[in-house]
């Protein structure tokens, strides 16, 4: 193909493109262009250049270690983790290397007359480092190591450059019509790592397809000549931590068949307050997938930040079933999704705080690692840190708080008198010819005890910062005057009960209770205030009758039972994304008939707020 040369000064926008969240070097314009003949010839000349400083930023990461082994010659290296220290002085000053270079990517499509075989012509194309010899007045531009970006290296003897940091999300932005210098995350296997006409086949961005004509793939070899491997597409396999020149027909953001994003560029960081986060994994193959997912543990962190605390207690999603359930996610056990052509899934991980102990160190940090490996041959590790919390009421951790639902009973239990026993017997519960709705009130606290509750006043109050405070009373005469706002959730199903303790394996689970509603309780279903029969008063003087005269005591024996998949350990929590649960609900009344009546029917909760305590 034939390129004409365009020989036009670009000016550099005052904010290229540069990941200085990642920690950064200096901001220069790209010139890249081709010039016509068989081959592509690159101009890479080091002279002066304009300097715009950007400082790096140290993040509290999580570890993996990349080994990049360098030969005597130019190097091509793809650089996926963000190094700490970031400075070039550190990372490359005790190794035999004479020049880092670093493409300055900009978002244009002008095209530069260049050469790869010589050094760098232009001022305001790469970012540069040497090493500072006190004599050659050098001025190096290049300051900053940063990961997921691809560096050219040249070493005046084989070495190997081992780099300590934070795995990065990859993040490309194809430049259209030009050469990128790019680099890849994929399998660490080798018979695992996909051909370059694998990788791209359905990327209509960048042409991968064979063709011995053409030129549009390089390796680059240790004397800076590219080596034009279009024509081997079907058999050269991507290699990770290794660069190749790329052209693009089109402006793209494809960086494999797995791209990968969190909310936090930092990946998933829960601090010291959140407890769950969403891990987003979009299929960009063009084919359907699996892609197994494994949590592991965190290389040793460099001396300046101590021992990793431990592993980060994590727990996935497991949304199987109706029932979503929250699973312990152990170090070095994986998880296998199917991802169809084009989909993207929302993995949504969870920590577990209530394995957390006060850490020795106020600044130890929990620290582990999810790698995702796809089918198609992507392989990305995502950092993973927490730090410890003190309990909340605020942030209260799952399932503490508030939860508000109704159970719809719909089977009920048939009470007949039995000839042959000589009193009544009651069936199993049947289904009704309607379903009749009861709301259902309860609350977790921070210690994990559960209390079904008649009725709830939840109040608000600005704090000094500016902060709304939710407080949860049960006793309307414990509120405060000053409470700014108060509003009453009760359930007439439950009368005027006192919070009713709860026990059994726990939320999510099952849990069982018992509560007695007395002969003399207004609300007893045999008392009428206003009938002589059922007051419960003798009718020559007033006096209160005893229990079994004209009313009796009714107990009441309640059972909440999510149902949980075979192979789930105990204990393991039930979510879903609104977090909501759903499960049976029971309901046995005793002495309303001569035989207990069961009630039953689905139940759905819903947690509407986090505090963790109710006010006494």
């Amino acid at each position: 193909m034939d390129f004409a040369k365009v020989n036009k000064v670009v000016q550099c926008p005052a904010r290229a493109f540069d990941r200085t969240s990642r920690g950064a070097g200096v901001l220069l314009c790209v010139r890249l262009a081709r010039s016509s003949g068989d081959s592509v010839a690159f101009r890479l000349r080091l002279a002066g250049v304009v300097l715009v400083l950007a400082s790096a930023m140290t993040a509290h990461g999580q570890w993996v270690v990349q080994s990049v082994p360098l030969v005597e010659g130019w190097n091509a290296v793809y650089l996926s983790v963000q190094p700490y220290p970031s400075s070039c002085a550190e990372q490359f000053g005790s190794l035999p290397i004479d020049t880092v270079q670093r493409r300055k990517q900009t978002l244009t499509t002008a095209q530069f007359d260049t050469d790869p075989s010589e050094l760098f012509d232009d001022d305001d194309e790469w970012l540069a480092w040497r090493p500072d010899d006190g004599l050659s007045g050098y001025v190096s531009t290049l300051h900053n190591v940063s990961g997921d970006f691809s560096y050219l290296i040249k070493a005046t003897n084989a070495c190997t450059w081992t780099v300590t940091g934070r795995p990065c999300l990859p993040e490309i932005r194809w430049e259209p019509r030009a050469l990128n210098l790019v680099g890849f995350q994929v399998s660490l296997e080798e018979s695992q790592q996909p051909t370059f006409a694998e990788f791209f086949k359905h990327v209509d961005a960048i042409d991968a397809t064979r063709d011995n004509n053409d030129a549009r793939l390089y390796a680059i070899g240790s004397d800076l000549v590219p080596d034009n491997i279009t024509g081997q597409t079907a058999q050269e396999r991507i290699q990770p931590g290794i660069a190749y020149w790329i052209e693009a027909q089109a402006a793209s953001r494809f960086v494999g068949g797995l791209h990968l994003y969190t909310a936090d560029p930092e990946g998933l960081s829960f601090g010291a307050r959140f407890n769950e986060l969403s891990l987003f994994v979009r299929n960009d193959a063009g084919e359907a997938v699996d892609v197994t997912m494994r949590h592991s543990g965190s290389a040793p962190p460099p001396p300046e930040f101590g021992l990793v605390e431990a592993n980060v207690p994590l727990q996935i999603l497991d949304d199987s079933v109706t029932n979503r359930q929250w699973i312990a996610w152990p170090l070095d056990s994986s998880e296998t999704i199917y991802l169809a052509a084009g989909e993207t899934r929302e993995m949504q991980i969870a920590l577990d705080r209530s394995d957390m102990e006060p850490p020795a160190t106020s600044n130890a940090y929990w620290q582990s690692i999810v790698s995702l490996e796809s089918s198609c041959g992507s392989f990305v590790r995502v950092p993973v840190s927490a730090r410890y919390g003190e309990a909340s009421e605020r942030y209260a951790a799952w399932p503490s708080g508030l939860w508000v639902g109704e159970a719809n009973l719909s089977d009920v239990s048939a009470v007949a008198f039995d000839e042959t026993a000589g009193h009544e017997l009651a069936s199993s519960p049947k289904p009704a010819s309607d379903t009749f709705p009861m709301r259902l009130i309860l609350h977790v606290d921070t210690e994990g005890r559960i209390k079904l509750l008649s009725r709830v006043i939840l109040t608000t109050d600005t704090s000094a910062d500016g902060n709304i405070v939710y407080r949860l009373y049960v006793d309307e005469g414990s509120i405060p005057d000053d409470a700014e706002s108060a509003v009453r959730i009760s359930s007439a199903g439950f009368g005027l009960v006192p919070p009713v303790q709860l026990s059994g394996d726990g939320f999510g689970e099952w849990l069982d209770g018992d509560y007695h509603v007395g002969y003399d309780d207004p609300v007893n279903p045999f008392k009428h205030v206003y009938h002589p029969s059922h007051d419960n008063r003798s009718p020559e003087d007033g006096a209160l009758l005893d229990e079994g005269v004209e009313s009796y005591g009714i107990s009441n024996h309640v059972a909440l039972v999510w149902e949980t998949p075979a192979g789930v350990e105990a204990g393991a929590s039930l979510w879903n994304p609104s977090e909501t649960t759903t499960g049976v609900y029971t309901h046995v009344i005793s002495n309303l008939r001569q035989t207990p009546v069961t009630v039953s029917g689905v139940f759905t909760l819903r947690r509407v707020n986090r505090v963790g305590q109710i006010e006494p």
